[in-house]
């Protein structure tokens, strides 16, 4: 009898235990609406801002390497140009180019960088890294001075960007040799023979986002606003060179450097002033 007894009392506390140990399970109800329309609608446009500001950030970082890249390679050509004219005492020059001329006296030569040039110091010509065009290239007449030109997306508010050795002897006259022109005859730019007046609103400068050498838009050509030669010499924003070694006409006229009749700057006392220099 006590043996079934403690078997009973075991079976009855261990009942009891489970009856403890047993889970408790509550139902949670929740609200399966979902998003409201005002909620879609604001949750869609923050998507789409962030969106926007990623790809305008993602295409000015592609922009600025492209800017970093022309300014690099304008370097590298220009410290090339520099070697070759050491091997052959001048700079090479420009393949199929027009003439820039004074009153039809030749000033300088332009056309562009591409492989028709021969440079004796270079292996391949670099393009453009977006439209895969030849940058501009220019040479003063008696080619022992240069410019190169490239474009500058510049986030959306292109300019020109320049390197050269050139100095200009007169600021009226020819302060740079590339102009925002494509020609396959003379260009000239002397104001009192035939479009000569408009020309002179096409010179090109460091720095300037009037005159372009080419767009980023087809067919790529060059860019002019328009605006007028002196708005243009007196632009705070652009960049030239003013030659300021010769004392005389002599000298700039034994240099190479006359390019016809008109005002010059010459150095008297390391002062600049205007002097006619005739033939």
């Amino acid at each position: 009898m006590k043996s079934i007894k403690k078997n009973t009392e075991y079976r009855i506390q261990n009942t009891r235990n489970n009856k403890l140990l047993r889970p408790t399970f509550c139902i949670l109800h929740s609200n399966n609406k979902g998003f409201t329309f005002v909620e879609l609608v604001v949750s869609i446009t923050i998507i789409s801002i962030l969106s926007v500001l990623g790809f305008v950030s993602y295409s000015k970082n592609l922009e600025d390497a492209r800017d970093s890249q022309r300014k690099s390679e304008l370097s590298w050509v220009a410290a090339w140009l520099k070697q070759h004219k050491i091997k052959r005492l001048e700079y090479p020059t420009p393949w199929n180019n027009f003439n820039i001329t004074n009153n039809w006296y030749i000033v300088a030569l332009q056309w562009k960088l591409d492989e028709n040039i021969i440079i004796s110091t270079i292996d391949k010509i670099p393009l453009d890294p977006f439209v895969a065009l030849p940058y501009t290239f220019s040479i003063s007449k008696n080619k022992q001075e240069f410019q190169l030109a490239a474009t500058l997306e510049n986030n959306w508010i292109n300019k020109s960007f320049l390197l050269w050795d050139y100095k200009s002897v007169s600021r009226n006259i020819l302060p740079t040799i590339i102009l925002a022109i494509s020609s396959s005859t003379d260009v000239e730019i002397n104001t009192l023979v035939w479009s000569g007046a408009e020309n002179r609103t096409k010179f090109i400068f460091d720095g300037s986002i009037h005159n372009l050498p080419y767009t980023f838009d087809d067919p790529f050509s060059p860019y002019s606003d328009s605006t007028s030669f002196s708005w243009l010499i007196d632009d705070l924003n652009i960049v030239w060179w003013q030659n300021s070694d010769y004392r005389s006409c002599i000298e700039i006229s034994d240099d190479l450097k006359f390019i016809g009749t008109w005002e010059y700057q010459i150095n008297s006392w390391w002062t600049l002033i205007n002097a006619n220099c005739p033939n």
